[in-house]
């Protein structure tokens, strides 16, 4: 009922081999989709528009992000093609629990009173370390902007200050409802942009939806779905408490051409 597929490069066969011994070890069988090196792809119109890129984020997307967004992209496709119902879609740098099978199946048996289109496993953690994420980030966008002009630091910093007000009070609630779900973990909604594609539960008709703006490729693969739950009505789920996390500090980032060790 759930076909699993893992993305990866063909050179990151360390990164392969990661994913296969914990995927055995789970007993899920998955195929391989061969990854699209973004830097080495020269993406036609077609697959990926610029322009428009430019038009709804603001700026254009770099090699690595054209090239994992059409990996995934692909992987829309088979299953389309193959009219899969549920698809588990893995990235090659996620460490899973050895049980990951089990809540898979749980998840899709329970999909019939849950709705969803679009179940992440992967993402930012939550509570107390959101927020010092968030400051961290805020504290490099400021000297960033000070770079620029001291007015636009203060901007940056006035901004922070306005949003601070509702960024904590909305991670100290997911921080304790993550806590509160591991009596009875499940899918819950978040009420703002959730990113990272590294690991998910699709179904069939989410694919579709996700597939009706990424042809051409205009975001990337962690902005779509967040699209796609406005534009294009995803039910879009994440599962708590997150028990799936992705290893970049041991892998690097694809996207970014960089090792673990230049990961901030």
């Amino acid at each position: 009922m759930v076909t699993t597929f893992v993305i990866n490069l063909d050179k990151d066969k360390e990164r392969l081999s990661f994913m296969d011994s914990q995927l055995a070890a789970s007993g899920l069988s998955y195929r391989r989709q061969p990854a699209i090196l973004g830097k080495e792809y020269q993406a036609t119109r077609a697959e990926y528009d610029e322009d428009a890129a430019v038009r709804a984020t603001g700026h254009a997307l770099i090699p690595g992000e054209i090239g994992c967004a059409l990996s995934h992209v692909a992987v829309y496709k088979a299953i389309v093609a193959e009219s899969i119902p549920f698809a588990l879609i893995f990235e090659d740098d996620v460490e899973i629990p050895r049980h990951f099978k089990d809540i898979v199946e749980r998840m899709v048996q329970a999909q019939p009173t849950i709705k969803f289109d679009y179940l992440l496993f992967d993402y930012v953690a939550v509570g107390i370390p959101f927020i010092r994420q968030w400051f961290r980030s805020v504290v490099i966008n400021t000297r960033a902007r000070f770079q620029q002009s001291v007015l636009s630091a203060l901007l940056c910093v006035l901004y922070a200050f306005i949003k601070m007000w509702y960024i904590v009070p909305m991670a100290l609630f997911e921080g304790f409802r993550n806590w509160y779900k591991q009596s009875s973990p499940g899918p819950v909604k978040f009420y703002r942009p959730v990113y990272f594609a590294g690991a998910y539960l699709v179904t069939l008709e989410g694919v579709k939806k996700l597939l009706a703006l990424a042809q051409p490729v205009v975001y990337t693969a962690d902005q779509l779905p967040n699209q796609a739950r406005i534009k294009s009505g995803l039910r879009f789920y994440c599962y708590a408490p997150r028990v799936v996390e992705q290893q970049k500090k041991v892998f690097g980032s694809s996207i970014l051409d960089i090792t673990g060790d230049q990961i901030i």
